[in-house]
C-alpha cells in the first residue's frame, strides 16, 4: 500500500508501469511478449493521439487576429479573386468606408457613420444618404460587411463550421467542410482553407482554397493592412459636396 501511494504522487504512469510490471513476473513468456507488444502499441497510439490533439488544440488563429485587429484602425488592401472593393477601412474591427475618391462622374466610395450610408460620388461632388438599418440601407450594410475574405472566416470559426489546425511558420489548415460554390448559391462542395499569419501581429496576410482536398493550393487573396492615425478624417467627405437624391 505504502509503495503504490508513492507512485500516485508520482504520476499515472508509473502507477501503470508497475501495473506491468508485475503482469510481467506473474505471467508465462510468451504473454510477457503479447503484453509488451500491447503496451508499446497503446503508448504510440497516446503519443500520435495527442500530437495531433496539441496541433488541433492549439490558440485559434482567428481569436489571435481577432484581438489586434478589433484593437486598432486599419487599412486593408485586397488583391487576388476575392479582392471585390478595395482598400476597405476598419474601425475596431468594423468597416466604416470601402474604396477611395475618384474624380470620375458615378465612381463612387462608401462611408458608413451615425447611422447612415453615404455614397460619395467624388467626380460631381455629390453625395447620397440613406439609413442603414432598415430596408434596402439594411442589405447593404450586410453586403458590405462580408466585402472584405475575412469576415466570413470569423464567422465560420465562431460557429465551429471551420477548425483549424497549426501546421508551423505562421499557417494553418481548416479541417474539411461544405460550403457554397459561390454567394447565394444553394450548391455546396467540400473546400478546404489555408491561411497565413504575421507571426508577429497575427494578422492574416494571405488565404488559399482548395477544393475536395486534392490537388494545388488556388491564390484567394492577398491581404496588406495600414494603421489609421485619424478615422475621423477617413470618414469625412469635403463639405462642398451636394446632396444628390435617391431616385
Amino acid at each position: 500500500m505504502t509503495s503504490k501511494s508513492k507512485y500516485i504522487i508520482g504520476g499515472i504512469g508509473i502507477v501503470v508501469a508497475g501495473v506491468v510490471i508485475g503482469v510481467l513476473i506473474l505471467s508465462p513468456s510468451n504473454t510477457q511478449e503479447n503484453v509488451i507488444d500491447n503496451v508499446s502499441e497503446t503508448t504510440e497510439q497516446v503519443v500520435k493521439t495527442n500530437i495531433v490533439q496539441d496541433k488541433i488544440a492549439a490558440e485559434n488563429p482567428i481569436n489571435l487576429f481577432l484581438e489586434n485587429f478589433n484593437d486598432n484602425d486599419y487599412k486593408m488592401n485586397v488583391e487576388g479573386v476575392m479582392g471585390g472593393v478595395s482598400p476597405l477601412y476598419f474601425e475596431k474591427g468594423s468597416i466604416v468606408r470601402l474604396g477611395d475618391p475618384k474624380n470620375e462622374p458615378n465612381e463612387k466610395y462608401i462611408i458608413l457613420k451615425n447611422g447612415s450610408i453615404f455614397f460619395v460620388y467624388a467626380g460631381d461632388k455629390q453625395f447620397t444618404e440613406m439609413s442603414d438599418s432598415q430596408g434596402r440601407g439594411k442589405t447593404l450594410v450586410e453586403s458590405f460587411q462580408v466585402a472584405s475574405p475575412i469576415d466570413q472566416l470569423i464567422k465560420d470559426t465562431g460557429d465551429n463550421t471551420i477548425v483549424w489546425e497549426d501546421t508551423g511558420d505562421g499557417h494553418f489548415i481548416s479541417q474539411q467542410f461544405s460550403a457554397p460554390l459561390s454567394l447565394g448559391s444553394t450548391q455546396e462542395d467540400l473546400i478546404e482553407i489555408k491561411i497565413l499569419t504575421n507571426q508577429s501581429t497575427h494578422l492574416i496576410d494571405e488565404m488559399w482554397i482548395r477544393f475536395d482536398g486534392i490537388g494545388n493550393w488556388e491564390d484567394a487573396a492577398k491581404m496588406t493592412y495600414t494603421l489609421i492615425d485619424d478615422m475621423d478624417e477617413i470618414k469625412q467627405f469635403p463639405f462642398d459636396f451636394s446632396k444628390r437624391e435617391i431616385k
